[in-house]
């Protein structure tokens, strides 16, 4: 029985199960095959080569961890505080193209429009972008800081001095502690 339950899985669960977890186990490998070649390209890239290169792994990014614990993606993908930080200057990047546009109501409905889920979750680069993020910042605090740092001109990311150029939060960011 134990031979059994070790060819079909630990668990001892259904031969599905074990069809599944080889599948994810093989799509996990495909995944860090991939940002291998992400961060160190065999010739360089441009910008926008390394933008479509990021797009084409996060939708099996979101497949390989979506039922899994913010300390299975750390466990399992170690490079994801890296990761987590190209996604987020990705995010940015496209908040601001979209955010570009002089009209503000414009703006707003391209940054909402390339959010939103479409007809297939695969093409909705925006959704995934944002599901990526989700399950990446559920892997701690460090995952949440190099995003944050990510996200902010450095600038933004210590304490703000001047006085009239930035919002009156800003001067005081970040906050002492209690």
């Amino acid at each position: 029985m134990n031979i059994m339950k070790k060819f079909w899985g630990s668990s001892g669960s259904h031969p599905e199960d074990a069809v599944m977890s080889q599948q994810i186990a093989l799509s996990l490998t495909h995944l860090k095959k991939l940002y291998g070649e992400y961060v160190r390209p065999p010739q360089p890239l441009t910008e926008a080569e390394r933008e479509l290169k990021l797009y084409s792994m996060l939708p099996l990014f979101c497949k390989v961890f979506a039922g899994a614990s913010g300390q299975e993606i750390a466990d399992r993908f170690p490079q994801c505080i890296q990761l987590s930080e190209f996604t987020t200057k990705l995010m940015v990047a496209e908040i601001r193209r979209r955010a570009f546009n002089e009209n503000t109501a414009l703006a707003s409905c391209e940054i909402i429009s390339y959010l939103e889920l479409g007809g297939a979750e695969e093409t909705s680069s925006g959704w995934t972008l944002l599901n990526t993020l989700t399950l990446l910042s559920s892997a701690g605090p460090s995952v949440v800081q190099a995003m944050v740092a990510a996200a902010l001109p450095s600038r933004w990311s210590s304490v703000c001095t001047c006085s009239s150029t930035c919002p009156s939060w800003a001067r005081t960011w970040p906050p002492a502690p209690s």
